[in-house]
This record gives structure tokens, C-alpha cells and sequence, in this order.
């Protein structure tokens, strides 16, 4: 395969914590291969009777795309563990809260006993199973706003400002949320650009209006016709994300796309025989034609057809569109012109 992982255990079989004073990994010199450890840091203390472990990862490097000299690579990993003195002695209750997916209030999600000058105080949320949908984790801070972000340098005893009385303390889960292109298609009425909206942000910001000559908008939807998920105002981009996508899915290069849904409008056309005989009136819709209606009689006259408001001559190829100005009326009354026999 591409990646192998090897796990080493390391464990404290004394009566007494030992704390890890380096760590090093001298690797073999081949760019084709790169390797990765995690699981534990320079500064942890492995208490006594008890194991920890290093996963060390090796992968082929995809930045290197010629064939490598040599597909093989080696390390060695050094553990320098000193056995603990008195000032690691004093345990101390590190919680990590966090908002997730379920919860918008920080809740613990982790916790760890830690010696005072310890490192390593990060944690890796894969490593506690810890996500939010639609927002990308930046660290562990020692307060909600502001404070130092935990590196590995950080110790308890920085936390607390050195003061050691306080045996529990706190870091932060804070968190960036992602953002999406919206695609939007009108469907035949005035064209809307894309817009990158965030996950959190609700249908009553990201839809947009949009007009179309002879209709009437009813609203936006994941698929056309008024297919798939109607967009509510209280709907929010990732909802429409996981509707799309499926559930627990949140990938920024993926794209919304959705489609504006219309109503054909309703007009009446009403028949003004100047005179003549009675013609009852009808209904169409914008871009129908066919307008014409029975000719009316009228004593001494002949008939020389209906003329709209606009001027138009109506012929059986003339759409309602030609008759008005806009769309906003509701109908449209032809008059009958005639000829004196």
C-alpha cells in the first residue's frame, strides 16, 4: 500500500513515574518517503505500572512524482525517560471543552491528570473522536476569547499562572466555520451570481430574489421543478449541505446549487365590441397566444379586428406579452375596430 503505521509501546514497569526528557527520531535521507509520529511528546510523565504508545506513520511523499531512487526509508527513535522528582509528584485535572456537532455550549470532552511543568498538553481531536460539522478545529486555547493557544512548550503551571493550589484548569476547543459557494439558477428569470455563504447562515440571508416575466416566484429548491428540498428561511447551508451530500458530510470544494421554482400567472382578456355583438372574455398566461376571440357583427359594419392597448393588431400568432406593458396587471382588454359599409 501507500502508508504503513507501526505502534511502539513503551511501558513503566518501576514503582516510580518517569518523565520523557527527549524524544528524537533520526530518519534515513530518502524525499520519497515521509514519516510522522504521534501519541506522545517530549515532557509527558509515564507513570508507574503504566504503558503509553507512539504510532510512527510511513507514507509516500505525493509532492515527489519521479520514480525514486529507492522506495525504502528506516528511523530511529530515541526515548530518554528520567525518573520523576518531587515536583512531578502533584497530579493536576486538565479539561478540554469544546462545542461539537451536537452541542453550541462548551461541554468537557477530554480529560487528563498532568504533572505541573508537563508538555505535550495538546490533544488530537481524531485521537478523542471530537468534530462540528461545517466548522474546522484551531487549536486549544486556555480561555473561550483571547488567551495562549497550547503548543507544545505549554505547561499546567502556565495555565494557572503558577499558582499551584489550583489542582484543576481548563483549555478551550475553538473552532473557524467553513464557508460554501451557492450556485443559484434562476430558471429562465433574472440571473443571480454565486455567493459563499457560511454553514451556520439561514435560508432568510442566502436566498435570493429574483423576478421572471409572467410568473410568480414560489421559492428555491435543491433540485429543478420544485424538486428535492424546498429552502425555508430558518433552513440553514448545512442543512442543504447534508441533504445534497448526506449526512456527516461537510467538504468545503463541493458545491450548492439551487433552482428557482415558478408559477405560471393568470390573466383575463376582456373583449370591448364598441358596439358589436357580446364576447365573453378568457384566461391566459403570459406567453400565450391565440388571443383572438369569435368575431363580433355590429348592423352596417364589418369587423377589422381587435387592436390591443399597446397598438397591436392581434393575429393568431400574438402573445398576451405583446398586448401590455410589464406584467404586473392582471388582464387586458381588446377593443374591436370596424369598418362603415
Amino acid at each position: 500500500g501507500d502508508k504503513v503505521t507501526y505502534q511502539i509501546t513503551v511501558a513503566n514497569n518501576g514503582s516510580l513515574d518517569a518523565k520523557l526528557e527527549s524524544l528524537t527520531m533520526i530518519e534515513s535521507s530518502n524525499d520519497a518517503i515521509l514519516i510522522t509520529k504521534k501519541g506522545i511528546n517530549q515532557g509527558s510523565v509515564l507513570e508507574a505500572n503504566d504503558t503509553a504508545v507512539l504510532t510512527v506513520v510511513m507514507e509516500y511523499n505525493p509532492e515527489v512524482t519521479e520514480q525514486p531512487a529507492s522506495t525504502t526509508a528506516s528511523t530511529t527513535i530515541t526515548f530518554n525517560y528520567v525518573q520523576s522528582s518531587s515536583e512531578y509528584e502533584t497530579l493536576y485535572t486538565l479539561e478540554y471543552m469544546s462545542k461539537t456537532t451536537e452541542s453550541d455550549s462548551n461541554i468537557k470532552v477530554y480529560e487528563k491528570s498532568v504533572h505541573l511543568d508537563e508538555t505535550g498538553l495538546n490533544v488530537d481531536i481524531d485521537d478523542i473522536n471530537l468534530s462540528k460539522l461545517g466548522y474546522e478545529f484551531k487549536g486549544w486555547y486556555t480561555k473561550t476569547i483571547g488567551g495562549t493557544k497550547a503548543d507544545s512548550s505549554l505547561t499546567y503551571n502556565t495555565i494557572v499562572n503558577g499558582d499551584t493550589t489550583t489542582l484543576s484548569s481548563k483549555l478551550y476547543g475553538r473552532w473557524a466555520v467553513k464557508y460554501y459557494t451557492v450556485n443559484y439558477d434562476a430558471q429562465g428569470g433574472l440571473s443571480r451570481l454565486p455567493i459563499t455563504w457560511a454553514w451556520s447562515q439561514n435560508g432568510e440571508s442566502f436566498l435570493q430574489d429574483t423576478t421572471k416575466h409572467g410568473y410568480t416566484l414560489l421559492g428555491w429548491y435543491t433540485e429543478p421543478n420544485g424538486g428535492g428540498m424546498e429552502i425555508q428561511n430558518e433552513t440553514t447551508i448545512g442543512q442543504v449541505y447534508q441533504y445534497i451530500y448526506g449526512q456527516g458530510k461537510d467538504d468545503t470544494s463541493k458545491e450548492i446549487t439551487l433552482y428557482a421554482y415558478w408559477q405560471q400567472n393568470e390573466y383575463t382578456v376582456t373583449y370591448d365590441s364598441d358596439g358589436g355583438s357580446a364576447v365573453p372574455s378568457k384566461t391566459v398566461h403570459y406567453t400565450d397566444t391565440g388571443l383572438n376571440a369569435d368575431t363580433p357583427t355590429k348592423s352596417g359594419y364589418t369587423f377589422a379586428g381587435w387592436y390591443a392597448p399597446t397598438g397591436v393588431l392581434v393575429n393568431d400568432n400574438t402573445m398576451f406579452a405583446a398586448c401590455v406593458t410589464g406584467d404586473t396587471v392582471s388582464g387586458v382588454t381588446l377593443t374591436a375596430h370596424w369598418t362603415q359599409n
